[in-house]
């Protein structure tokens, strides 16, 4: 009698179904072996230009004594215009955790974590002012921003800054310290600071690793994970106003205190402020990736909490099958109405990167695809900090670059991914969007039958059985249960013939249907 999800099979009924053509994949592009130095390459960033190039930064430990940020550029072919080209200096110290943006005039700014200085440092790339050759830039030459401070006077590391720019190339800069503080700063395109850093969150994790968005009003959306006053890692939700700093909502739990780790978050908002936000998350046998959407409108943004139902337009749901095989560590990025994402997947050869789409106005998905097959991806190294990160062209090309240890080295390696028109999985296919409680089938049956139900989101879940008196004859279901399709298989060998009411109770739902049992 134990329930079950079933949201694999009803994906493979759905690909039955004649269900309206959104988008699916056609083959990937080669493999890119970014760099070749045989030391140690790792924590790949990459954004895309408006010429379809590809940005690509991370830390390498090649020729110095300590890891520094490196720098590379592609062509839309995936061929070297800029090789390998050192932006940090040999100090003794790590810099790390680069990330990158683009912004419109195709100006690359990176912000990183300097271990020297214990501070979140900001640069400014023109790689139009190489020659593009092929070959390493000179850094002096491609930079027009000095390495620049952010942030100042801290006591302990700060690491993880994201990167998000706004309407005017101003960036927005989450980051943590030491993996317990979340903070926020906003820095004109030049690097100077607009609005020094705010304390957005004291927080129990391991590290919070703090994602951003910015929507259309320039409006800050940021998100992290947090086990403060929840028995695992749970997932939290802020909105700043862009434009101050000031909260319009303060932190908000948005996944439920289940016991189990929600974790690697990302964020994204689409052209009508939606807020997307897709992570890993432990509750089923091993990591899957989830999905959230929400309508931080709903809220009165007064700057208190939100209440995390009233905004969530599709809750918990999971893009990927509970298999036994971890999918972990998404990335996403956004063009149009698509959410593209990348992430890591156990494989038979061992760890590959995989790559779906969200269509944000159908609510539909591409299912996973696996792009690599060697199962050399490396998710493992440096503190577990490695993430297949993904941006895309305006043509919907996408890009990925992750670390890969097949030749014996950590390397940087990239992949891209260009889509078609095709067939998707609506997300309401996979998850229910209302409760609901089945007619048991068959019924009328003997001895055995199944009971089928929908959950919209997280709740307590009873399923009792009542004979014509009213009384209680048996509990099928006492639990927390997640989102989800359920199917209870019940026996009745013990019960007389006769009718008999099924009733189920989850949250505020409740509702009642007939069985009869023919002996």
């Amino acid at each position: 009698m134990k329930a079950r999800i079933i949201r694999g099979l009803i994906l493979l009924v759905v690909f039955a179904l004649a269900i309206p053509p959104a988008v699916i994949v056609a083959q990937p592009g080669p493999e890119i072996r970014v760099t070749d130095c045989e030391e140690r390459a790792d924590q790949p960033d990459i954004a895309v230009d408006s010429e379809g190039n590809s940005h690509i930064v991370y830390f390498d430990e090649c020729g110095t004594s300590e890891r520094e940020i490196w720098y590379t550029m592609l062509d839309n072919s995936g061929n070297t215009l800029i090789d390998d080209t050192r932006l940090t200096v040999d100090d003794d110290y790590s810099d790390k955790h680069p990330a990158i943006v683009v912004d419109s005039d195709d100006m690359v700014l990176i912000v990183f974590s300097d271990r020297a200085t214990h501070e979140i440092q900001f640069t400014k790339l023109d790689p139009a002012l190489d020659d593009q050759d092929g070959s390493a830039a000179d850094p002096e030459q491609i930079t027009v921003v000095d390495i620049t401070e952010l942030t100042e006077d801290v006591d302990s590391y700060l690491t993880h800054p994201r990167i998000a720019l706004d309407s005017n190339d101003d960036i927005h800069v989450v980051f943590e310290e030491d993996g317990d503080e979340i903070y926020y700063l906003k820095a004109g395109n030049e690097g100077s600071v607009l609005i020094p850093t705010i304390h957005i969150r004291e927080c129990d994790s391991w590290y919070g690793r703090p994602d951003v968005a910015v929507d259309s009003d320039d409006n800050v959306h940021i998100c992290w994970n947090d086990y403060e006053n929840t028995s695992d890692d749970e997932l939290h939700y802020m909105m700043l106003d862009g434009s101050d700093g000031n909260t319009l909502i303060d932190a908000t739990q948005i996944t439920t205190d289940d016991g189990e780790k929600s974790k690697r978050q990302t964020i994204q908002v689409d052209s009508e402020d939606k807020v997307h936000i897709i992570w890993h998350d432990h509750r089923g046998s091993e990591a899957e990736i989830y999905y959230k959407k929400l309508d931080p409108d709903l809220d009165d943004q007064d700057g208190d909490a939100a209440d995390a139902g009233a905004i969530t337009l599709i809750d918990d749901s999971a893009l990927t099958p509970d298999d036994a095989l971890k999918s972990k560590n998404p990335q996403t990025t956004i063009l149009g109405e698509y959410i593209y994402i990348s992430y890591y997947q156990d494989t038979d050869a061992g760890v590959d990167i995989c790559f779906m789409i969200i269509d944000t106005e159908t609510n539909s998905i591409v299912p996973s695809t696996q792009l690599t097959t060697d199962g050399d991806v490396t998710y493992s190294t440096s503190y577990g900090d490695n993430a297949p990160n993904i941006d895309v062209d305006a043509s919907g090309m996408a890009r990925m670059v992750w670390c890969d240890e097949r030749d014996g080295a950590y390397e940087i390696y990239s992949i891209s991914y260009l889509y078609a028109t095709g067939i998707a999985v609506r997300i309401s296919d996979i998850l229910p969007i209302e409760f609901g409680l089945m007619q048991n089938y068959p019924n009328p049956f003997n001895p055995g039958t199944t009971i089928g139900y929908d959950l919209a989101s997280p709740s307590h879940v009873t399923l009792e059985l009542f004979n014509l008196r009213g009384q209680l004859v048996s509990t099928m279901v006492d639990e927390q249960q997640f989102s989800g399709r359920y199917r209870v298989n019940f026996n009745a060998g013990n019960l007389a013939s006769g009718v008999y009411f099924y009733r189920l109770t989850a949250g505020k739902f409740t509702q009642t249907n007939r069985m009869l049992l023919m002996k």
